[in-house]
């Protein structure tokens, strides 16, 4: 579930849309370049924006991130998932076609290679953010490749019972720091863990 309150409203989205050939797919993702990478070659960091389940590139891309890059001099990327989903490892029923044939992991860890070849980055300030449906895929990238990644960010995700019984085993490698944002009111996200029983409408339920 994407959640940007009214900024998204009006406001055109922010980077490139670029493609990425993984598989026999083309994945598509956006891409902001601050002023400072453009004319330098020093390594920079880089971060990572998930959107929620039924989200885009594009809407992920009007948060507010860019602007904060161009601040800071931090190269911005906003990855796609196929029809508004990430394969997150939770099994949610209504993806599960999808999720039998789409490794999302391998995507976003040969995007960043490929990102890495070609930008100045610097692979020690590598950093991912993501909300909802995005922030369950953050914590499947963190607990699967901790080494990749200096710190992540969730919001609007609580750690799912699967990445303790399922196959993640939850196991990282190594210590990795982790920001978890939830509110307490939160109807479709259980502050203290259990069942998602959200009062939304059904089409919002699973995202």
């Amino acid at each position: 579930m994407t959640f940007l309150g009214a900024r998204g409203q009006g406001v055109p989205p922010t980077g490139t849309e670029q493609t990425f050939d993984h598989g026999e797919q083309k994945r598509s993702y956006r891409i902001y370049l601050p002023t400072v990478v453009e004319n330098s070659e020093r390594k920079v960091p880089l971060v990572f924006c998930l959107h929620g389940g039924g989200g885009n590139a594009a809407t992920m891309s009007k948060a507010g991130w860019s602007e904060l890059a161009e601040e800071r001099g931090v190269l911005v990327v906003y990855p796609e998932g196929l029809n508004g989903h990430w394969n997150d490892g939770r099994g949610v029923r209504k993806h599960a076609a999808q999720n039998a044939v789409t490794d999302d992991v391998d995507f976003l860890i040969r995007l960043l290679d490929h990102l890495s070849e070609t930008y100045p980055v610097d692979l020690s300030r590598v950093y991912m953010v993501g909300l909802s449906n995005g922030g369950f895929m953050t914590q499947r990238l963190a607990i699967e490749h901790t080494e990749r990644f200096a710190a992540v960010a969730i919001l609007i995700a609580t750690l799912p019972d699967t990445y303790l019984k399922g196959p993640l085993k939850f196991s990282p490698k190594e210590p990795l720091s982790v920001l978890f944002m939830n509110g307490t009111e939160d109807p479709f996200m259980p502050y203290d863990g259990g069942k998602l029983t959200p009062n939304l409408p059904p089409r919002m339920i699973d995202s």
